[in-house]
């Protein structure tokens, strides 16, 4: 077979791109899918929150806790328990699956005393004039309001808040 080498570099070109995937390939989606207490999951290097995230987005579960683990996660499977998958997708990290009848509550993020520990409270930055009296109050009622978001505190108003003649539900946010 002969032929010009400018047909002969199109016959290749054309082989090459057909047998060879682009490297430009865009890849499928990550997939996260919750039914039946089962998880079906597909994602790869994704940061682990970002993992759980979408866990809780699908299952309509509340996360409450600090993730202890940020590394970036890779996996693949198709319908496994929900207990099973979790412990694939946070190795480092204990937790407890809380249900509310049949329906999966909360995923509860643990320490390693096995403690459910809330995020951190968002920071309380000063503002010009105010006392550190005034400054301790506002990091308090934070952490009360990140609390309670987090499960963690009752709803009922506190002795400070009662004091500041404020209800639990005008705790600020920060």
């Amino acid at each position: 077979m002969t032929g010009s080498p400018r047909r002969l570099f199109s016959i290749a070109v054309t082989v090459l791109t057909i047998a060879l995937p682009a490297p430009w390939t865009v890849a499928s989606e990550d997939v996260v899918e919750y039914r039946d207490d089962a998880l079906t999951v597909h994602v790869t290097r994704i940061p682990v929150a970002k993992a759980l995230d979408r866990v809780a987005r699908a299952s309509g579960a509340a996360i409450r806790g600090r993730l202890e683990d940020s590394s970036d996660v890779t996996a693949s499977f198709d319908a496994v328990p929900m207990q099973e998958a979790l412990r694939r997708l946070l190795p480092k990290q204990a937790f407890a699956l809380k249900y509310e009848g049949d329906r999966l509550a909360a995923i509860e993020l643990l320490d390693a005393s096995g403690v459910v520990q809330p995020p951190p409270a968002p920071a309380v930055i000063r503002e010009p004039g105010q006392t550190d009296e005034e400054l301790g109050v506002r990091a308090a009622l934070s952490a009360l309001a990140t609390a309670r978001r987090n499960g963690m505190a009752p709803t009922s108003p506190t002795p400070l808040e009662t004091i500041l003649g404020i209800g639990a539900e005008a705790t600020p946010e920060r």
